[in-house]
């Protein structure tokens, strides 16, 4: 039967998206507060948060979406500021890689799992509120 395990800390407002590492070690959240958490598991499983984004900085508009890298290396964010933000995730520390001013919302990010057959990068679709 369905029943909760855990409640994870760190947001103040509604979390909009949850995505799963896929090594299955991590736990991306972010939310209308304009934040991101990253949450550990544990066994249990328990989520203990590990590092999480200060609602003054990087996102100034609520945060509508996350998507791990397929080697879980990075992670983007999109927002309703109009910026996508790349993060650099390593032993547990998290850095701001770049950032894309895309000129409209963002409602939704996701990686594509294999790095581009044509150029070995990492390939990231996005989602706008003008479509």
């Amino acid at each position: 039967s369905w029943q909760p395990i855990a409640k994870l800390p760190g947001h103040s407002l509604t979390v909009t998206q949850l995505r799963f590492s896929h090594d299955s070690k991590s736990l991306l959240s972010v939310s209308r507060d304009r934040t991101w958490c990253l949450h550990k598991i544990s066994a249990g499983p328990c989520f203990s948060l590990t590092a999480s984004s200060d609602s003054r900085s990087k996102h100034s508009r609520i945060i509508w979406g996350c998507s791990w890298s397929h080697d879980d290396k990075y992670f983007v964010t999109g927002s309703r500021d109009k910026k996508v933000i790349l993060w650099s995730v390593a032993d547990g520390s998290v850095e701001m890689c770049d950032q894309l001013d895309m000129g409209d919302s963002v409602t939704a990010v996701d990686f594509a799992p294999m790095l581009s057959a044509v150029s070995s990068s990492y390939v990231v679709a996005m989602g706008l509120d003008n479509g």
